[in-house]
């Protein structure tokens, strides 16, 4: 599967082909995650994180973090979390209600470029807008 925000795409890589195709909508999406399994994929649009379902095609849910445009984005290994990176913080979502449950701070910086979980998920690794000059690394609670 692949997305750019606007349409998501099926590939079959064997014959180099696409086999589906969903429009998705919406506004440019700053950022783009798939889960581990391939069964959910988050996109950041300004304030709102949308869950989809990419084998039913449906919208699960949508996060909404309080006036703070959301840059990056990664899943956590069981599917069930995500984390995006906003102004200086990066949050993790609960998926199942929609709450924020935690959130990480960068300190001064104007936005958070990337995430990343480490694959047994207990670990969170965040590059403030100053790329190149730190990694902060955090763990996540349970």
């Amino acid at each position: 599967m692949a997305t750019d925000g606007h349409t998501l795409v099926r590939v079959d890589l064997k014959k180099s082909k696409v086999t589906a195709t969903y429009e998705l909508g919406g506004s440019v999406a700053q950022a783009a995650a798939f889960s581990s399994d391939g069964g959910k994929l988050a996109l950041t649009r300004g304030h709102e994180i949308q869950i989809w379902d990419t084998r039913a095609r449906v919208s699960l849910i949508t996060l909404r973090a309080k006036r703070e445009t959301q840059w990056s984005l990664a899943f956590i290994p069981d599917g069930n979390r995500v984390v995006s990176g906003g102004r200086g913080k990066v949050t993790l979502w609960d998926l199942a209600d929609g709450k924020s449950i935690a959130r990480f701070d960068l300190g001064p910086t104007s936005y958070v470029q990337t995430v990343a979980v480490s694959s047994d998920g207990s670990l969170l690794a965040a590059v403030p807008a100053s790329a190149g000059q730190r990694v902060i690394v955090f763990r996540i609670p349970e």
